[in-house]
Order: structure tokens, then sequence, then C-alpha cells
């Protein structure tokens, strides 16, 4: 039984390293391909396209009279683009922000309605509104001295228009004994607001005085001239001291570096970094490029001094780059164009032997240590 759960476990673990080295060899050794044109005739037109399979990343770069354009795709979908094309989810993701139409909850609208309140004409939940209850009893012909004589007010309104005279005046008591408690209520919420805030600013003020510093009396220097005087030069003699003593730090460092850059093992380290940027060029040079120059300037003079420079350089471009001067008219014009291929693993084996070169591993933490003493 045992027996069995170790080759069940040992299988397991074989297949995940079989797929681990899979997925290694497919990153280092499937290329990454460009290809790039850039043409100028009156007007520029720059392409560069950049592919790698195992991401699906298709890269493409244009420049035109309108301006710089890009688009990077990765996994099936745009992640990096200024040209309005919709992002996909890996893209929203990596630029971090939430989508453009996002509706967002919880606040109260434009139009801020609320609840509970009473409006601008006195009708919310609960409440009178006086100007109805003023004319109501205004309507009845209710005065402030109070009722006429009631059997004038009999012979005048009769049994009901004395029923509806005591109703409005009960109305018009309820309504000045509101209006009264609602003065005094006011009032005495203002004063004692009005109170608590002078409280409060001179609790502030009593705490700030509290916590404003004293100020300190700067005591008078008695000394006699030559003791300050001598003061000031220890001061200077001390300061002379430390300017020595970092200068001579710093030309121990500066004899130390220069006893590194002569020695056998740094000239060793420098051959070693040399070749890695040769080959870190070879890994990346395109595979085919072709191209073509047409130039002219005002003065043919102008012009051939600047073949004649360039002929210097011919081993750079000679074979894919073909340079036509015009000696009759100023013109500029020309094309450039190429592909290649860059393998991962070309780097990762570069990588591998810097870390494990002996002689740059030494320069290295020497240079170090000099610079950290």
């Amino acid at each position: 039984m045992i027996l069995t759960i170790l080759k069940v476990v040992g299988i397991i673990l074989l297949v995940i390293l079989i797929l681990i080295i899979l997925i290694l060899a497919l990153v280092l050794l499937v290329p990454i391909r460009y290809r790039f044109s850039a043409e100028y005739f009156e007007n520029p037109d720059v392409l560069a396209v950049v592919k790698y399979a195992p991401v699906g990343l298709n890269a493409q770069v244009t420049f035109k009279e309108n301006g710089l354009q890009y688009t990077i795709r990765a996994l099936g979908g745009v992640v990096m683009t200024n040209t309005g094309v919709r992002l996909s989810w890996l893209g929203r993701k990596i630029a971090g922000g939430n989508d453009s139409e996002g509706i967002g909850t919880g606040g109260n609208d434009s139009e801020g309605i609320g609840t509970g309140g009473n409006d601008s004409d006195g009708n919310g939940p609960g409440g009178v509104n006086n100007d109805m209850a003023a004319n109501s009893y205004a309507d009845v012909g209710i005065d402030d001295n109070g009722y006429n004589n009631d059997i004038e007010e009999i012979k005048k309104y009769g049994t009901d228009g004395i029923e509806k005279q005591e109703a409005a005046a009960d109305i018009k008591d309820i309504s000045i004994e509101s209006t009264d408690t609602a003065g005094a209520m006011d009032v005495a919420d203002s004063v004692d607001t009005a109170g608590a805030m002078d409280t409060e600013d001179k609790d502030e003020r009593d705490t700030n005085k509290k916590h404003k510093p004293k100020k300190i009396k700067k005591e008078k220097d008695n000394r006699p001239l030559s003791s300050k005087i001598d003061e000031k030069v220890e001061m200077i003699k001390k300061k002379y001291a430390d300017i020595k003593q970092k200068l001579s730090k710093l030309n121990k460092k500066k004899d130390s570096l220069i006893k590194v850059y002569k020695s056998k093992r740094f000239d060793k380290a420098k051959e070693d970094v040399i070749r890695y940027i040769k080959e870190i060029l070879m890994a990346i040079k395109p595979q085919h490029v072709e191209g073509r120059v047409h130039f002219g300037l005002d003065d043919p003079a102008t012009t051939g001094e600047i073949l004649g420079g360039l002929a210097t350089v011919l081993p750079l471009y000679d074979g894919f780059l073909d340079i036509r001067p015009d000696f009759e008219r100023q013109v500029i014009e020309g094309l450039l164009k190429g592909y290649g291929k860059i393998r991962l693993w070309s780097f990762a084996r570069i990588a591998l032997k810097v870390l494990f070169n002996k002689n740059l591993m030494m320069v290295v933490k020497r240079v170090k240590t000099i610079a950290e003493a």
C-alpha cells in the first residue's frame, strides 16, 4: 500500500517536472519575432511589429502624419492602446481603473428630494399652515378685543353663527399660544447656542494660552572678547580637521580604485564584459535589413563633405544600405526595412555567464567594498 502511494506521488511529481521543463523550453526557445519599416517621401510612415507566440503577444506601433499610435494585444485581447479600441479584461486590470461607464450608488439624486421635512408653503407632515388659520378666523369676523354682546351676536348671527365664532376664537387662541411658544423656544435655543459658543471660545483661548511656548530670554554673554575669539578658532580648527579627514578617505578610495583598475583581474573582467555586449548585439541583430537614402543640400560642397564622413563608417552599413547623393537639388527621402527574431535563451545564457564569471564578481565585490568603506 505504501509503495503504491509512493509510486503515485512520484508519477505526479514527474509529470509536474516535465510540464515545468516544457513551459521553460517553450518560453526560452520560441523566438520573439519583429519587423520594422520606415519611409520618408514628403511624409513619414513608420511601422514596427513585435510578436511572441507563448503569450499571444502582438504589439504594433505606427507613426504617420496624424501622430503616434500603438496597440498591444496579449492572450487574445487588447491590453494597451491609444486608438480608442475597447480593452480586454486583462487590459482593464493592468490599467487599474474602473469602467468609464461605471455608475456610483448610495448618493442623492440631482433633484435632492428629501423626506420628513416641511415644504416651502408650510405643508409638511405635522405642520400647520398659519396663513390658512389666519384666513379662517379673519373670514368669520373675529377681532382682538374678544366677543361682542351675546344677545347682539345671537340676533346678528344666530345660534349657528355664535358656534362658528367660538370655534374660530379657539383656533386663534391656539395659534397665538403656539406662536408664543415657538418664539420662546427659538429665543432660548439662540441664547443657549450663543452661550455654548462663548464658552467654547473661552476654553479654546485658555487652552492656547496654556500651550503657548514661553519666550526664553537669551542670556547675555559676558565673557571677554579673547574667549569668544578662542572659541571661534577652535570651531574652525575642528571643521578643518573633519574636511581633511574626509579628503584623506577619498584619496584612499581613489588609490584603491586605481589599484583595482590596473589589476589583471579587472582586465580579464573588462574583456568578458565586452564579449557579453557583442553577444547581446548579435542576439538582437536583424536577419535581414535593406534600405536606401537619397539626400542633397543647397551647397554641393556640403553634400560632398557629408558623403565623405559617411564613407569612413562604410563597414557599418555596407551590404544593406544604399546612399545616393544629389548635387543638383535639396532633397531628403529614403526607406529602411527589416526583420529578425530574438530568443530569450540567448539572454538567459549570457546572464548565467555573468553570474558565474569569477573575475567579474570579484571586481564588483571589491569596488562595492571600497565604496562602502
